[in-house]
């Protein structure tokens, strides 16, 4: 069995750290820090976006630091979840889907690896000899 996934995140580290952190093991997946918490299958606010340059001390509702399991079979909702009752960090992920990034409040169920694979499906393009296969003007 693989070991766990840990990121470790502590007062000093800067929001931005910990999503490139995170980004490097999941690259269509984002993590999205915010003034206040989300509920389950609820969107945040885009208002309460915090900027990549905060420190985690500024934002954290305990002051401690901790690792978060960031393992393939985990959900996202799971860890959310460890984010906020561990660091109290509110975060929420994001997934690409072409050229966006859409929240994951739909799917928080999924496993980060299946979250990770769809993004990175939704960006494949199709071949351009592909894409000459369905010329529409030929259609009556």
């Amino acid at each position: 069995m693989k070991s766990d996934i840990e990121l470790y995140v502590s007062e000093e580290d800067l929001i931005g750290n910990i999503q490139k952190d995170f980004s490097f093991y999941y690259p269509y997946l984002r993590l999205q820090f915010f003034k206040n918490p989300h509920g389950e299958k609820e969107a945040s606010l885009k208002k309460e976006l915090l900027p990549a340059y905060l420190p985690v001390s500024e934002i954290a509702l305990f002051h401690k630091a901790g690792r978060i399991n960031i393992s393939p079979y985990r959900k996202a909702t799971e860890m959310e979840n460890d984010f906020y009752f561990k660091l109290g960090l509110n975060v929420q992920v994001f997934r690409k889907a072409n050229n966006i990034w859409l929240e994951t409040t739909k799917t928080d169920d999924l496993t980060l690896k299946a979250q990770n694979e769809i993004g990175k499906i939704s960006c494949q393009t199709v071949p351009a000899e592909a894409a000459m296969e369905f010329d529409l003007q030929d259609v009556e």
